[in-house]
């Protein structure tokens, strides 16, 4: 039945599973939410419904039900940013006082968003701008032997760099894929290595943290930087891409931490995503992997342990620097900048510092006009076809870099265009944001040209005007 909410309540950390099964649980309960949320995507029943979903642990903590909710959290987030048509809340708290909200004439969230129900009032988490403070004093880590995971990515010499720079001494770069090599700066006389190690693979990390320590080389700082990208459209993420994802950002930091001397740590410190914390379209596996890194590291600090996450927005080098002309495209209509390498370093220093910083380079954009489709001064969406194609060609040629001639390119098909289905998944998004309909990608796909998915959104907008059912 339209009428009726939904309400999903995550179930609590077997405590029986022994401390090795607790990644794989960790993976296979994800799984199952991927697969749950995909098929609530997919159906046609969802159109007029709300969904509720009730974790349970804290919004920052290092136990598995805390992790669990920080990455559910992350599916949430990105599922919300590419379908602006749903409304999901996330609701956190003590299991029984958050049900009893629900309750005839009991104040409850309403909007999309997440929430935390604290002395009996909802809070909504959200981001508080802070100043960066370039004076704060660089970790003192003289004579430290440091460990970087994602050795040979982008990143990494910049890290390393800055680490000498605190005065460590020993760098070991750590690679699934790297050529094992070892030498001495003669000039500074820091020991530089990279080591092949995976970080998702539990015994690979134990032998290599085991292998330093016997050696005289006990690691005293651990820069977590691996990862690894599968963006896709959220119907599309399979359990496949999203076990690669969150193999080597969380489980792999799980498996630092279980071999790791805690006794002899000095400074940890997790290389995160804004994609966990704002949401961002077909990163659900990246924003759920990131996102329960967040809750990692916060937790384990809490605890005492010098352990900091910084989330960074898209950075000039590495991953950002590797999209094609059509994904730069995007990003520069989403209003975010690449920031550069540099300021990685400042950023670092203030989250070992403060325990996180969340650091990001933006401006102000101008994305798809969309005036041809809008009665200005009156907020009535114009109904006629050839306005709506006008706007369509527009945001296309926004997200495409092509020019918007309507003549040029509105009755070729969306595959000659160089369309994709994250492509496709965006528009449908804009469409809904824009008409305010709630269309499927799906629905979209299937209709061959610009000028036939103009025609179809007049017709929805005409019957909607017309007090019709669409």
């Amino acid at each position: 039945r339209e009428s009726l909410d939904l309400v999903l309540i995550a179930q609590p950390f077997p405590v029986e599973l022994a401390r090795g099964d607790s990644a794989a649980w960790l993976q296979q309960s994800l799984a199952i939410w991927r697969s749950f949320l995909a098929e609530f995507v997919r159906s046609p029943v969802r159109l007029g419904r709300k969904i509720h979903i009730v974790l349970r642990g804290k919004p920052d903590g290092a136990d598995m039900d805390s992790l669990l909710a920080a990455a559910v959290s992350g599916l949430v987030c990105s599922l919300a940013a590419e379908h602006a048509e749903l409304a999901v809340l996330v609701l956190r708290g003590e299991v029984q006082q958050v049900l009893a909200s629900f309750l005839p004439n009991v104040a409850r969230p309403e909007a999309s968003g997440e929430y935390w129900l604290r002395e009996g009032r909802w809070e909504r988490l959200t981001l508080k701008r802070a100043s960066i403070e370039p004076q704060l004093p660089a970790p003192d880590l003289t004579g430290a032997v440091a460990l970087i995971t994602g050795g040979t990515g982008a990143l990494a010499p910049t890290l390393g760099r800055w680490l000498e720079a605190c005065g460590a001494s020993d760098i070991v770069y750590v690679s699934r894929n790297a050529v094992s090599e070892d030498r001495v700066d003669a000039a500074t006389g820091v020991r530089r290595s990279v080591v092949s190690c995976d970080v998702a693979d539990e015994a690979a990390v134990q032998s290599l943290l085991q292998g330093l320590a016997t050696a005289g080389r006990s690691v005293q700082v651990i820069v977590h930087a691996a990862g690894v990208l599968a963006d896709t459209p959220f119907t599309k993420l399979d359990d496949t891409r999203l076990a690669q994802v969150l193999a080597p950002k969380i489980l792999g930091a799980m498996h630092l931490q279980r071999h790791w001397d805690s006794m002899s740590l000095r400074m940890v410190l997790a290389i995160s995503s804004l994609a966990s914390v704002v949401g961002s379209p077909y990163q659900a596996a990246y924003s759920a992997a990131n996102r329960a890194l967040d809750s990692w590291a916060l937790g384990l600090r809490a605890t005492g342990l010098p352990v900091s996450v910084v989330n960074l927005g898209p950075v000039d080098v590495g991953m950002a620097k590797r999209l094609d002309a059509t994904q730069q495209n995007r990003l520069q209509m989403s209003g975010l900048s690449l920031m550069d390498v540099d300021s990685v370093v400042t950023a670092a220093t203030q989250a070992h510092a403060q325990g996180r910083c969340v650091v990001y380079l933006g401006r102000a954009v101008l994305g798809p006009t969309v005036g041809a489709a809008a009665a200005v001064g009156t907020g009535v969406l114009s109904t006629n076809p050839i306005s709506i194609l006008g706007a369509l060609c527009e945001a296309m040629a926004s997200l495409l870099g092509y020019s918007h001639d309507p003549e040029e390119y509105a009755d070729q098909p969306l595959t000659q265009l160089g369309t994709d289905s994250l492509l496709v998944a965006e528009l449908t998004a804009w469409i809904n944001k824009t008409y305010r309909l709630r269309m499927s990608t799906d629905e979209i796909q299937a209709l061959p040209s610009l000028r036939e998915i103009a025609g179809h959104v007049s017709y929805q907008l005409s019957a909607i005007e017309q007090g019709g059912q669409v």
